[in-house]
């Protein structure tokens, strides 16, 4: 793709963006009220902007293509924030960005009750990553992106559908040197992420050298987003990456830093019943360090509180000198109740509602390591924590 066809495809978009700069969706009053309001995807625009943009564009011959006019335009959802703002934007009111180094989102309220969450757009979900969440179509699974050894026996197994990376921060990589480039019949549509290092910009990059593959970037607060897709799919990517927001606690109500002490909620085994179970995983000591959630309800919930309250109760006492490396499952029972799993490999694992110490199951660990969640280099002695893969 040269930098002429970059330019003319951004142009083009830039041009219908403009076109469509006097339709905004209207709001529901109803939904502002539950949370559930959600326009299309976040684009309120001056009229002017789309025009300014494109000539930029055609003057400078940007590299990037379509994907930095989203970043440039994107002004942030237009449903209720529920302690999230747009990406890289201050809060409503002209507040302060999350102060990461006084202690982060945890005193920024609590999380939002079910009925109060931001609901994603139709068809689409919420992934959470770090202190940001965005929105992909809803029939995308969950697998794993190539890493540095895509090469090792047996291969990488090219998923068969787009999907989200399972906890990129999580995983161990083999010492092998492959090809710095994964062949194009290996590539899937996905996205990935990373933390934020510096000289990090929002752009897209050529995946492959034929250009057929591209790789659009975009920094959301402490997380650095990629979605790779084929390049007649760049707007898809920005559809995505337009859509990301920074929260204090995602749209699920799991907080984006790992907790500290024991849960102070109340026992676990008050609850006769639950309609909704919220897990939360969390890895390593840096903050914000949420690495994914999501939810279960029904009967999946209700047979989650019944593991629970079926696993029996531990015998070893808490290792009095492990440190908090920030590894945890958490699970929230209709957010009245939460049962804390410290994965740090000091000690023994055991679930923790603050009252009542029991050791975990199958059921109440290993088998709710799915979806984003994922968890490497386990021993025998936690083996009931081995991920769903």
């Amino acid at each position: 793709m040269t930098d002429h066809d970059r330019a003319e495809r951004a142009l083009a978009r830039a041009l219908r963006e403009h076109d469509r700069d006097h339709d905004f969706a209207p709001l529901d009053p109803e939904g502002l009220k539950h949370g559930t309001a959600v326009a299309d995807p976040p684009r309120r625009r001056g009229p002017w902007m789309g025009l300014v943009a494109a000539a930029l564009v055609l003057v400078l011959a940007v590299p990037f293509g379509a994907s930095l006019l989203s970043s440039m335009f994107n002004a942030g959802s237009s449903a209720p924030s529920f302690e999230a703002r747009p990406a890289n934007a201050p809060a409503a009111g002209g507040a302060a960005p999350i102060d990461q180094a006084a202690g982060g989102p945890e005193a920024a309220g609590k999380p939002a009750s079910a009925d109060d969450r931001p609901a994603p757009r139709p068809g689409w979900r919420w992934e959470s990553m770090l202190d940001a969440a965005v929105q992909v179509p809803v029939d995308w699974g969950h697998d794993f992106a190539p890493g540095s050894d895509w090469c090792a026996e047996p291969g990488y197994q090219r998923p068969s559908a787009p999907f989200v990376d399972r906890n990129p921060l999580g995983r161990a990589t083999r010492n092998i040197l492959c090809d710095a480039t994964v062949p194009n019949e290996l590539r899937q549509t996905h996205l990935t992420w990373r933390r934020v290092q510096p000289g990090d910009t929002d752009n897209a990059v050529e995946a492959d050298p034929a250009g057929e593959w591209l790789r659009v970037n975009r920094v959301v607060g402490s997380a650095y987003l990629t979605v790779e897709v084929p390049a007649e799919q760049i707007d898809l990517a920005d559809e995505i990456l337009g859509s990301a927001e920074l929260f204090a606690y995602d749209p699920r109500g799991c907080r984006t830093f790992s907790p500290t002490g024991l849960p102070d909620l109340g026992a676990v085994a008050d609850l006769a019943t639950a309609s909704e179970v919220v897990v939360c995983q969390y890895g390593g000591p840096e903050r914000p360090n949420l690495v994914g959630s999501y939810a279960l309800t029904g009967e999946q919930a209700q047979g989650v509180l019944d593991a629970v309250l079926a696993a029996p109760e531990a015998t070893d006492p808490p290792h009095p000198t492990c440190a908090d490396t920030g590894n945890w499952l958490v699970l929230r029972f209709d957010g009245t109740r939460e049962v804390r799993l410290n994965m740090d490999a000091c000690s023994a694992f055991v679930l923790d509602d603050g009252v009542t110490r029991r050791t975990p199951t199958r059921a109440t660990c290993g088998d709710l390591l799915v979806g984003p969640l994922w968890l490497a280099t386990l021993d025998e002695a936690t083996d009931v924590c081995r991920p769903v893969r």
